[in-house]
């Protein structure tokens, strides 16, 4: 059985899709008009055809996201929307809502979304018995933790590879929806975790300078240099977060993940799971667009440096230090040319950074436009490019991407035959079209013949396909074509062979057979939370626990039925005392708790959990 991995890319819409297939990803995730969690990333069905259909040529896949929690009105609904995205040609659904999950749903897989929070091998289990054929793990799992689970279940691991980083475990925040009632579970994340806060004692005095910070706010994820580990621990899909991202944040990201995971599979039994190279008319560098700058974030255990305390904002890459005072203009060095046009993100030295367009720059010297207020930049200050303007005009172009094909022409008594042959997704396809040796003559000028039409019938540029050799040693005599008859041949092959493609696609998606609901053992059952942390909310989700012998105790909070004061609203890999340094397991110095974190919207408390290595967040009051 051919073994595959998946590049999978984010699309905010459909040209964003299809920019994601021509820079190599093998599948694309993109949500409809409705129950997607982005609720700003909606698409028509329409829109998500012509994707589909565009994909497929490449044996590419893309999948609906269908990953909010629903209400028992909203389930019929949900429903009927999976159907015509069937009819569409999406080729799997990413869902939360175990209701869903086990609703009338059409028969093309299911996978676990990231908000399923399955972070322990119980919870890939359950995932498994209620039919998802792909689970998503936790970012926070080393890969150690990512093989125990992926030895131990049949279902495909997907894990995030790069973008941002929600603080808390997917799936468990639910601090947006206690201070506004907009609920990360339902697609309205408000996003407190890039909000400042001040970090107070119990006694309500500030600590550690009384400077508001971003103190939950991480780094962008960047694992680029572990995917051969991420290979072996039993990852099958390599995840990009971005589906509010731009296209041209999606082709740089695609395009350098393809290239890194080609490195990765180099030599192993391994192969990518769609069709065709592809070709970048810029070099990918994960730097020169959005991140608040990068970690790999506990792949390889527990570590610090996550956290982005001082800005939720991009960064880029780091170019100097700035050597003195200055207003209005900076000194750079002359092996860092800037341009007008680029973005700068300025750090100064216990300051409050800030962003800042280049206006002009000649000679070492950049003059900075700031519209009304020049702020003094001060000496030492950290200058990062978050927005290279001759890159970005670079990923203007879109990538090419094309499938190696073989054309040939042979010969037998009455007949011509050219043929075309390529490799796809594991299977060998050829076509023919044949001409009549009674319709045409011998060339007079054989080799001048011979090159017009192997010249003619490599012209794919403008198909999905490029000839990888054009072979006319199977005839004896080479026959005169006109150009339009070369032409005509070209076009009938590459026809015929985009609906063997589709044959191919409709073969495999017409025998798709769905799992049965599985069993669990009662030592799984145990370990699963049966509480308001399941994010029940409709009467269906309820009863596939009940099922599998899991009473719910508690709706979701999303009901209005569970107040969240004093409750744990957030539950997280990152610990604000080991960013410091303060860990209570390492440091005789640490900060005594209860820890408060105050905002203008909220009052929270801090606990530390060091035996989970890790800090969960209670919910206070709102301002």
């Amino acid at each position: 059985m051919r073994k595959t991995v998946e590049l999978l890319a984010p699309a905010r819409d459909a040209d964003i899709g299809r920019s994601a297939i021509l820079a190599g990803a093998d599948a694309v995730y993109i949500g409809a008009n409705s129950f997607g969690a982005r609720k700003s990333a909606a698409n028509t069905l329409e829109d998500i055809a012509g994707l589909c259909g565009f994909a497929h040529r490449y044996g590419a896949k893309i999948y609906a996201a269908l990953n909010t929690i629903l209400t028992d009105s909203e389930l019929e609904r949900a429903t009927a929307l999976a159907w015509n995205l069937y009819d569409a040609g999406v080729d799997a659904f990413i869902i939360q809502d175990f209701g869903l999950a086990s609703s009338d749903l059409p028969p093309i897989p299911i996978h676990a979304s990231t908000q399923c929070h399955i972070d322990c091998l119980e919870k890939a289990l359950l995932a498994q018995a209620a039919g998802f054929s792909t689970i998503v793990l936790a970012r926070e799992l080393s890969v150690g933790e990512i093989a125990r689970i992926s030895k131990s279940v049949s279902a495909d691991i997907e894990c995030f590879v790069h973008g941002a980083l929600c603080v808390c475990y997917s799936g468990q925040c639910y601090l947006s929806y206690a201070i506004g009632a907009r609920s990360g579970n339902r697609g309205e994340c408000a996003q407190p975790c890039r909000m400042k806060y001040l970090l107070k004692d119990s006694r309500g005095e500030n600590v550690l300078g009384g400077k508001p910070r971003h103190w939950l706010s991480l780094k962008d994820m960047d694992r680029h240099e572990y995917l051969r580990q991420m290979l072996d621990a039993g990852v099958r899909s390599f995840k990009i977060e971005g589906r509010l991202k731009d296209a041209s944040y999606v082709k740089n990201v695609v395009s350098y993940y393809s290239r890194a995971l080609d490195g990765a599979i180099a030599g192993s039994e391994l192969s990518r799971a769609s069709a065709g190279k592809s070709c970048a008319p810029f070099e990918p560098d994960l730097q020169k667009t959005f991140s608040r700058g990068f970690t790999p974030y506990h792949i390889l255990g527990t570590q610090a440096g996550c956290a982005s305390f001082d800005s939720p904002k991009s960064k880029g890459k780091f170019l100097f230090k700035t050597r003195c005072a200055s207003r209005g203009e900076v000194e750079y060095p002359k092996d860092t040319p800037l341009l007008a046009g680029d973005g700068l993100f300025i750090e100064p030295p216990g300051g409050e950074p800030f962003g800042v367009r280049v206006q002009s720059a000649a000679n070492g010297v950049a003059k900075l436009g700031f519209g009304k207020s020049i702020p003094n930049i001060a000496a030492q200050s950290s200058v990062w490019r978050n927005l290279d303007a001759a890159f970005e005009k670079s990923l203007k172009s879109e990538c090419s991407r094309r499938i190696p094909a073989d054309i040939a022409i042979a010969e037998n008594d009455s007949q011509y035959v050219f043929s075309m042959r390529i490799d796809f997704c594991g299977s060998t396809a050829e076509v023919f079209k044949h001409i009549s040796k009674k319709d045409v003559a011998p060339a007079e000028n054989p080799s001048t013949a011979r090159e017009r039409i192997a010249g003619a019938l490599s012209k794919l540029g403008d198909t999905e396909f490029s000839a990888s050799s054009v072979d006319l040693d199977g005839v004896a005599e080479v026959p005169f074509l006109r150009a339009s008859e070369i032409n005509a041949v070209r076009r009938a092959l590459v026809e015929q062979m985009r609906g063997w493609i589709s044959e191919i696609y409709s073969f495999r998606k017409a025998s798709y057979e769905k799992p049965q609901i599985g069993t669990l053992d009662d030592a799984v059952l145990r370990a699963i939370p049966a509480d308001w942390r399941a994010n029940v909310l409709n009467k269906k989700a309820a009863e596939f626990y009940d099922s599998l012998g899991i009473k719910i105790s508690q709706p979701a909070p999303e009901s209005g039925k569970v107040p969240l004061g004093g409750l744990r609203v957030m539950k997280t890999k990152h610990c604000i005392l080991r960013e410091l340094g303060l860990c209570k397991k390492v440091s005789k110095e640490h900060l005594n708790e209860p820890l408060i974190l105050e905002s203008d919207e909220c009052v929270l408390r801090l606990g530390f959990d060091c035996a989970r290595c890790g800090m969960d967040v209670y919910f206070l009051r709102r301002k």
